[in-house]
């Protein structure tokens, strides 16, 4: 099953723009004149700080992006923020002040090349050339929404961070439920769904059949899109399988509620993604979601207690709402969940994608974009 046309990503690649992301001045212009020089008939140069500004949207005329990093050797930083910010399909390359080695090996095992920026510019050129007709092969960041208990909503709210991601970031986002996870994705969405892939909005697909594990899910999928969005309970899941959820998602929300019971689901899974780090040097961003998603529930044990258990702070604490189900499926996702003035799902998203919110809101590169498409 084809996701995409190749004629229609033939298309997007000719009538596109390759942009060059430089803060130099002198690196823009050489490289921009340099690929047109070369054949590629629209090239734009944007003055920008990379990565620190990488928190814009890239305009939907993108067909290829040669990126400047300069100095920065933070690799896995660098890569997660292509990965959120370039769609699927587009290829691109990063270039820096560094000739080590091992600095490009280390961004070739994300499948991205890497040039220094005056010993192999031709190099870089030759490669934009080419790789313009191709696309750049990368896996999808996997986000994992773990319920640590049966009814926790991690479901719903699972749905609710995919939208919010596809919408936001305005790249391509699937949705996959688990076999623990829910069966009424359909209703949650409000759409019905085929046993594959659905289109259910602009950006967002949802995989219409839960699966046991995401390799049920076709590989090329995973190159497809930017983001993948898993939501499972593991509340009866083994230690093996809680390895392999902290092995597969670069980022992992853990949904409990004021139980005892999901307090040791959730430590459970704390621990294994101690022993990944401890064993593969694998880190992993754990956010614990505290989900007050029934009445009645302040009988039972407190935050602080929930705290102390997990020897971790609660990340996002969603207060009950009142008819809570019906509210929450007709209200549009910026409007939800609102807590002490400030949008609980607006600052899950945010620590999921690693945005502070300071930085979204005065990021220098979102308003060079806005700026484009005008």
């Amino acid at each position: 099953m084809l996701l995409f046309s190749k004629s229609e990503n033939k298309d997007k690649r000719e009538d596109g723009v390759f942009y060059v992301f430089s803060r130099s001045p002198l690196l823009n212009e050489n490289l921009t004149s340099e690929l047109r020089l070369a054949g590629l008939p629209h090239v734009r140069g944007i003055k920008c700080n990379i990565p620190d500004e990488l928190q814009g949207t890239i305009p939907d005329d993108i067909s290829g992006a040669v990126i400047d990093i300069g100095d920065c050797t933070d690799v896995d930083t660098v890569v997660q923020q292509l990965q959120m910010l370039i769609p699927g399909g587009v290829w691109y390359c990063v270039v820096g002040n560094s000739d080590s080695i091992t600095l490009a090996q280390q961004f070739s095992s994300y499948n991205v090349a890497y040039y220094h920026s005056s010993a192999q510019r031709d190099l870089l050129v030759e490669a934009a050339v080419n790789g313009s007709q191709a696309v750049t092969k990368k896996k999808a960041i996997m986000i994992g929404i773990l319920g640590c208990k049966g009814g926790v909503g991690n479901s719903r709210l699972a749905w609710h961070i995919a939208r919010k991601i596809a919408d936001e970031k305005r790249v391509a986002t699937l949705l996959v439920s688990g076999s623990g996870g829910t069966r009424d994705m359909d209703i949650i969405a409000g759409k019905k769904l085929s046993h594959e892939y659905t289109s259910v909005k602009k950006h967002l697909d949802i995989y219409g059949e839960p699966v046991t594990q995401l390799s049920e899910v076709a590989e090329d999928a995973f190159h497809r899109y930017n983001f993948v969005i898993y939501e499972q309970s593991i509340h009866t899941a083994s230690k093996e399988q809680l390895r392999g959820f902290a092995e597969q998602a670069l980022c992992l929300v853990l949904v409990i509620d004021r139980s005892f019971s999901s307090a040791r689901v959730a430590r459970a899974m704390l621990e294994q993604v101690d022993v990944l780090h401890r064993i593969n040097r694998l880190s992993r961003r754990v956010y614990l979601c505290f989900n007050d998603n029934r009445p009645g529930q302040h009988s039972e044990i407190t935050l602080e207690d929930l705290e102390k258990l997990l020897e971790q702070r609660v990340d996002i604490h969603i207060p009950y709402i009142k008819s809570g189900l019906e509210r929450v499926s007709t209200l549009p996702s910026d409007g939800l969940l609102a807590s002490q003035g400030v949008n609980s799902l607006d600052l899950l998203v945010d620590r999921i994608l690693g945005v502070a919110r300071t930085e979204k809101k005065f990021s220098v590169l979102n308003t060079i974009f806005r700026r484009i498409r005008t």
